[in-house]
């Protein structure tokens, strides 16, 4: 029976190591073929330092997914900028790149997270599907997923939707492009599409439990941060939502963590509200960009 199970347990070593294997051939370690693919582990390098890393969703993801939208955000804020925000990313996906960055032996002399309120009220936003599904196979980032906080199922669900993610045809054929036009411009701001968009931002509305649970996990990026000796600017951005949700609590956890924690806050959300400068309700377009990065993201980077 022993010999049995020995053998048994010898078959399934040999097919997982075959299988992981398989997996390292065929996503190979490279960088993004083009600007605008979202995929984050191949552009985070090894031991590289950089003036600063940015946090946050879709609304930050917009100001490198094109490269008229990488040269607008690097003429206000240099070329040595690491854009880290990914679409649909709530705290736990951000706390999770940032540890990435940091375990490969990076450095960065600022931190902005552009956050959203929403990303604070859903568990939704913070299950990590949202990154597995388009990140390439990486030997360190499974065991981050499987040595983060929460249960073992949760971790065990992360770590196999992101390896079979990776069987799949999908993974081969699609190549992640954000539908998003540096030339988009918003001609009238609709009010059911804005209600329609709050809805499908706050599935869950402003549980507080929720709150209180990605506030702790908030402030721990934070701590990660200052433990680096990186200085952390919280920016919300501008959008034509009107006030969201939630963004009152969020802005006094915020202003917190700034007396506990000696990190910054500023809430343009009701900035830039010219209808020319988005492309949709809530991401701004090149021209909004420009603006957003030359009068607003440079001066908080010289303040802080």
């Amino acid at each position: 029976m022993k010999r049995f199970l020995f053998k048994l347990s010898l078959f399934a070593a040999i097919n997982v190591a075959a299988y992981y294997a398989m997996l390292a051939l065929a996503h190979p370690f490279s960088t993004p073929r083009e600007a605008g693919i979202r995929s984050k582990l191949p552009i985070i390098d090894d031991a590289k330092s950089y003036d600063i890393v940015l946090l946050g969703s879709s609304r930050g993801e917009v100001l490198t997914c094109h490269s008229a939208a990488k040269e607008a955000l690097e003429s206000a804020l240099g070329p040595n900028v690491l854009n880290l925000s990914h679409q649909a990313a709530g705290i736990e996906p951000a706390f999770i790149y940032l540890s990435c960055f940091y375990q490969k032996g990076n450095r960065t002399k600022k931190i902005v997270y552009l956050i959203e309120p929403f990303a604070l009220y859903s568990p939704k936003w913070n299950r990590m599907q949202w990154i597995t599904d388009r990140e390439p196979f990486r030997i360190y980032f499974t065991k981050t997923l499987l040595t983060r906080e929460g249960s073992l199922g949760e971790r065990l669900g992360d770590v196999k939707t992101y390896v079979t993610a990776k069987l799949k045809p999908q993974w081969f054929l699609d190549t992640w492009k954000f539908n998003w036009s540096p030339e988009d411009s918003l001609t009238e701001r609709d009010p059911q599409a804005v209600n329609k968009r709050i809805a499908f931002l706050y599935p869950d509305g402003t549980d507080q439990s929720n709150f209180e649970r990605y506030a702790a996990r908030l402030e721990q990026i934070a701590r990660l941060a200052t433990e680096n000796g990186a200085t952390l600017s919280f920016v919300v951005m501008p959008a034509l939502l009107g006030q969201e949700p939630g963004i009152e609590s969020m802005n006094k956890l915020l202003l917190k963590f700034e007396k506990k924690l000696n990190t910054k806050s500023y809430d343009f959300s009701s900035e830039l509200q010219d209808l020319a400068l988005f492309a949709d309700h809530d991401h701004l377009n090149v021209k909004g960009i420009e603006r957003f990065s030359r009068e607003y993201l440079a001066p908080v980077l010289l303040l802080h």
